[in-house]
């Protein structure tokens, strides 16, 4: 149902609402609600909520459709099991809806059929579902709960204004596209709204399976600077590329970084739809116009995935990969993630160094990066022997090489004898 929802979406971004973990959602009379991405419970009383919940829904499910084509209220309370991104349908939008996405509406008529064949007594045209079960792994997680919570918010107060924070959740339940330790809808980045000033809409066309779609690209032309990080990430006002160096095709899932994404063929079609079939009956989640944070981090571990099917025998590009969700690790405040991403960026870079032909003016920025990576693990005569490598590198720019000059500096004062 959600493949074809990108324009409706595009016309209608004032209907699309977000709610946090544990938030009632608000809803009105007349709306039907689809999720485009998290979970949502419905409950006959929202007093116990493991004792009454009726259903959990997830993206592509919708509720609330009596209130909108029969206007009869619900019984049920909707909660936010997790960051939930919901787009409300009113009587006044119908028409659009269905004139934008007849396709899907056509998948909405055919699931309202399937509930009306199976229908009990839900009370609000929902086939029940079981209880939210809590795996192992979350299990143990809720015995720690005050734990998480307390270094979530030790955490939380360390960042800086308008920077990512960590909610911890008792439903966590990480798919394997993730590694272990990675919190998933427990983050939290500012990816809306967008500023069409610095972004734009681009049609895209999948080199695997062909299927065109929309999606958000930075406007380089207005970029501006506005400092640079010590691993040479650059600070732009208004907007930030991390959110969109990934792209991912809606239909086939196939991932990658902007700069590679159109250099693979549909030869890789059959197995990448082996790779992903999979994880969509695990994730079911929905990549499109609006994003959130789940699918942010979804495509770029998606993009892992598609090395080595895609681009086998390209460390750098692994890198590149893995430095980036070292940044957003850190935008987050999980720092343990942050050094988990930062050893797998600095393996691939230093295999990279190793096996693979780098051009000379990218040499001095692999030396840097390398340095940098190095010394955040505490291998200071690495670091040392990568900066001066950057700083003596001739074929260089002098911007990496005044930063290389300053950590050099910061290194001997730090440990003068070392």
């Amino acid at each position: 149902m959600l493949y074809n929802l990108d324009e409706y979406l595009y016309q209608n971004v004032s209907a699309i609402k977000k709610y946090a973990p544990g938030e009632i959602i608000a809803r009105t009379g007349s709306d039907m609600y689809l999720l485009l991405n998290g979970r949502v419970g419905l409950y006959r009383a929202h007093h116990s909520l493991e004792e009454r919940q009726t259903a959990v829904l997830g993206a592509g499910d919708f509720f609330g459709e009596r209130a909108l084509l029969l206007g009869q209220a619900s019984a049920l309370t909707a909660v936010a099991l997790t960051p939930t991104v919901l787009l409300a349908v009113g009587p006044e939008v119908m028409l659009s809806f269905c004139r934008h996405a007849p396709e899907a509406v056509h998948a909405l008529l055919k699931a309202l059929c399937r509930r009306l064949a199976s229908l009990d007594d839900a009370g609000d045209g929902v086939a029940v579902s079981p209880p939210l079960r809590l795996d192992a792994a979350a299990e143990a997680q809720t015995d720690a709960a005050d734990d998480v919570k307390a270094d979530a918010a030790q955490t939380a107060g360390a960042q800086t204004p308008g920077s990512g924070a960590i909610t911890p959740s008792p439903f966590w339940s990480v798919p394997s596209l993730f590694p272990t330790g990675h919190r998933m809808e427990a983050y939290h980045l500012p990816l809306t709204p967008v500023d069409k000033q610095y972004v734009y809409e681009k049609n895209i066309a999948c080199p695997v399976c062909e299927h065109t779609f929309r999606a958000y690209t930075v406007r380089l032309s207005r970029l501006v600077s506005e400092g640079m990080d010590r691993d040479l990430r650059v600070r732009y006002r208004g907007v930030e590329p991390l959110y969109y160096d990934v792209i991912t095709c809606p239909k086939c899932w196939y991932s990658a970084l902007v700069q590679v994404f159109k250099e693979v063929g549909a030869r890789r079609r059959t197995a990448i739809d082996e790779m992903m079939l999979p994880l969509k009956a695990e994730m079911g989640l929905h990549f499109g116009l609006i994003r959130d944070t789940v699918t942010l981090f979804a495509g770029y571990y998606l993009a892992l995935r598609c090395l080595p099917v895609c681009f086998a025998g390209q460390p750098l590009l692994a890198g590149q990969l893995w430095l980036r969700l070292r940044r957003l690790y850190g935008d987050c405040g999980d720092a343990a993630m942050q050094r988990h991403a930062a050893d797998q960026a600095l393996a691939a870079y230093q295999e990279a160094y190793e096996t693979s032909y780098i051009p000379a003016k990218q040499m001095q920025q692999l030396y840097y990066i390398i340095g940098e990576l190095s010394a955040a693990e505490g291998s200071t005569a690495a670091a040392r022997r990568y900066f001066l490598l950057a700083k003596t590198n001739k074929d260089g720019n002098q911007i990496i090489r005044h930063h290389a000059e300053d950590r050099l500096e910061e290194l001997k004062v730090a440990q003068p004898n070392s």
